[in-house]
């Protein structure tokens, strides 16, 4: 009998072994068969119907595309890539022949899902008129400069010891250097697109151009300081402390040619000519269609957007059609592009004296700021000065205040919109931007409070934990779950804060089935900068969930605020724990969860708080990873040293089965601090990912 009973216990034992190892394969298939979120298909959206076609198509790949497979692909197509832009991933194309029928064939052919991510038809821009006024009226002169405060922060600036280099591109019709007088323009670098010379980031010496634009426009950025007319607004500053670069882009009378505005902003965030913190784009096309609009941020965004351009203040005028614009009604581009990315400022032309908006500047909410759109003395010919006007002047006045700003106050572009904002002189007229620009008080106002980190904890005798948190706008920048007594089978795992009326409370909860165990609790925030948006995610799934949270092109650096897991229906195990924001490769924001034992078997339900926050205040993210018992620390690296830091995400799974757990804890700073364990503190691996925040 004891024989039989042994040969039985075997049996069963193997039986068992045979289940488990049946189940933990099982589960691995279940884990492995996540299906990822489906690729978007490319947008493909027509531009404005008035707009002029240059024959050319911007196709733009998933990033980290090779040139090869985009030239590949391109000529696959029936398409010749004219121009490769390593700086947004795409490449200019044109079709072979003429017709638009022909380039619409190539463009069909290249639309492939998980390949490319939009595609544009190159237009015509148009440069926001300037209109003259060469009276040369010696009382009228500087109303323009008096109206922005420009000799108060002459002399606030002739005190300042220290101001950095701030370099200013102009995208315009071209520089005519013969205007003005004793060589007003000589500091001004000029790259002439027409030409290959300035395509390939070669300046053209002593410029003329048939075109005027630029140069009226140049010369309130930058005109000499030489005591023969005005000096522009930058010019408050020595040149050498604020280096303009103008790059011609109109060959002919079609107008500013948008392949060469293109091929302007690849020079621009490529880096190779140096850094332009201020970029004017005095041009524009309209439309009030949601298609042509979306067409015309597919254009602009890859490279408002790009590893540098998002670095960049773009400053674009709002128009000149004596339009109401909205960001959901008529836009003008580049200018809608403030509606959409934080570091893109939109200036309306309101008149000096009166302080109303000009009988031809568009005016409602869209527009970021007023300056003067009349009135604005400049060179308007050899030997000769005037007063000009448009929203042109005062997108130049609005780039040359920015540009000192930058160089007396160094800060981020997005922080730098906020300023020119807030500074604002309050306007008569009540149907635009609340005001107009202000310079002096561009660099004299104080700057921004730092932002602040804060951590608060406590105990619980069962059950969730909440508390109201120090400031209403924190990010997650960690969490310290620990049973006081022992460790328990885990139901609840909450951590974080979430935005209520009155601001924002923190909600902690480490629990099994009973809710009855006492618990420590911490949560670490770091408060996130102005311009932040607040969202959350929520679902239930059984073992992990990959799902898209933000379509392709939406704006900001994720950052993680709160999560709360709870398994629906009893307590367990717990093998892995897992919450992930982050951007893919097809420019969407992901969300990874996890909450399982080894079985997957239990449903579980998630709810996830994340942050969208400007990308130029974001100035460092990366992984950390490692694999310890108990607990571990690992340092971030250097990208965590220029600010502070906050959490986009973490993963902790045991190396062998699940277990119960006595504590969890992930935390941020210069160090990643990590706790996995249960009382006899099992191997678990663990990867955090972070991010610096200015």
């Amino acid at each position: 009998m004891r024989s039989h009973a042994g040969a039985l216990t075997a049996a069963l034992g193997l039986l068992l072994v045979a289940r488990m190892v049946a189940g933990e394969l099982w589960a691995e298939q279940r884990r492995s068969a996540v299906p990822p979120p489906s690729p978007p298909p490319p947008r493909m959206l027509p531009v404005p119907k008035e707009a002029k076609p240059t024959g050319t198509a911007l196709v733009r790949f998933v990033p980290g595309t090779n040139p090869k497979v985009m030239e590949e692909r391109v000529r696959a197509a029936g398409g010749i890539p004219v121009k490769f832009l390593p700086s947004i991933d795409a490449v200019l194309v044109t079709a072979p022949g003429e017709g638009r029928e022909r380039l619409d064939a190539v463009i069909t052919k290249l639309a492939i899902p998980g390949l490319v991510l939009s595609i544009v038809r190159v237009p015509f821009f148009q440069p926001h008129q300037v209109t003259l006024d060469n009276d040369l009226l010696a009382t009228a002169d500087s109303v323009a400069y008096r109206d922005v405060q420009l000799s108060a922060a002459a002399s606030h600036l002739a005190a300042a010891t220290a101001m950095r280099t701030v370099g200013v591109a102009i995208i315009d019709s071209g520089l005519d250097a013969t205007f003005g007088s004793s060589s007003e323009f000589a500091s001004v670098r000029y790259y002439d697109l027409c030409t290959a010379q300035g395509q390939a980031g070669t300046p053209t010496a002593n410029p003329t151009s048939p075109w005027t634009h630029g140069t009226l426009v140049t010369g309130i950025v930058a005109g000499a300081n030489n005591g023969a007319g005005n000096n522009g607004v930058a010019r408050i500053a020595m040149p050498a402390l604020i280096p303009v670069s103008v790059f011609g882009t109109q060959c002919d009378a079609n107008g500013l040619d948008g392949i060469h505005i293109i091929e302007a902003m690849e020079l621009i965030v490529g880096g190779n000519l140096g850094g332009f913190p201020i970029v004017l784009m005095p041009f524009g096309l309209g439309s009030d269609d949601a298609q042509a609009k979306q067409a015309l941020i597919d254009f602009f965004d890859p490279f408002f957007r790009s590893e540098r351009g998002q670095y960049t203040l773009w400053v674009a005028s709002a128009g000149n059609n004596a339009t109401r614009s909205t960001c959901n009604g008529f836009l003008q581009f580049p200018a809608g592009m403030a509606c959409r990315v934080p570091n893109a400022v939109s200036v309306a032309g309101h008149q000096p004296l009166s302080r109303v908006f000009t009988s031809i500047s568009n005016f409602g909410s869209a527009p970021t700021i007023s300056a003067p759109g009349e009135a604005v003395h400049t060179a308007t010919g050899p030997a000769q000065y005037g007063p000009a006007g448009g929203t042109s002047a005062a997108a130049a006045m609005v780039a040359g205040g920015a540009a000192l700003l930058l160089s007396a106050r160094p800060q981020p572009a997005s922080q730098a919109r906020d300023t020119i904002r807030s500074t604002a002189l309050l306007l008569s007229d009540t149907h635009g931007p609340r005001g107009g620009l202000d310079v002096n008080a561009l660099i004299t106002t104080p700057d921004a409070p730092a932002l602040r980190r804060s951590t608060q904890g406590g105990s619980s005798g069962g059950g969730a934990s909440a508390a109201r948190a120090t400031f209403s706008s924190p990010g997650l920048a960690g969490f310290d779950l620990d049973y006081v007594s022992d460790d328990h089978h885990v139901k609840n795992v909450f951590a974080g804060y979430w935005p209520q009326t009155g601001g924002a409370f923190i909600n902690a909860n480490l629990g099994d089935r009973n809710g009855d165990d006492d618990y420590r609790w911490t949560v670490d925030a770091q408060e996130l900068p102005p311009g932040t948006t607040f969202h959350e995610a929520s679902g239930t799934e059984r073992f992990a969930i990959t799902r898209v949270v933000m379509p392709q092109g939406t704006v900001g650096v994720p950052i993680l605020t709160g999560f709360e897991l709870h398994m629906s229906s009893s307590d367990r195990h717990l093998k892995h724990i897992k919450v992930h924001v982050y951007r893919d490769a097809y420019d969407q924001v992901e969300l990874e969860v996890a909450f399982e034992d080894k079985d997957d078997y239990e449903e579980f339900s998630y709810r996830v708080g994340y942050a969208m926050v400007p990308a130029d205040r974001v100035v460092g993210h990366g992984v950390t990873s490692g694999a310890r018992r108990g607990s571990d620390t690992q340092p971030l690296g250097l990208d965590s040293h220029h600010g502070t830091t906050a959490l986009q995400g973490f993963s902790l799974i045991f190396a062998g089965t699940d277990h119960h757990i006595d504590q969890i804890g992930v935390r941020v700073a210069n160090s990643a601090t990590v706790s996995y364990n249960d009382k006899n503190d099992d191997e678990f691996s663990w990867t955090v990912w972070w991010g610096t925040i200015e």
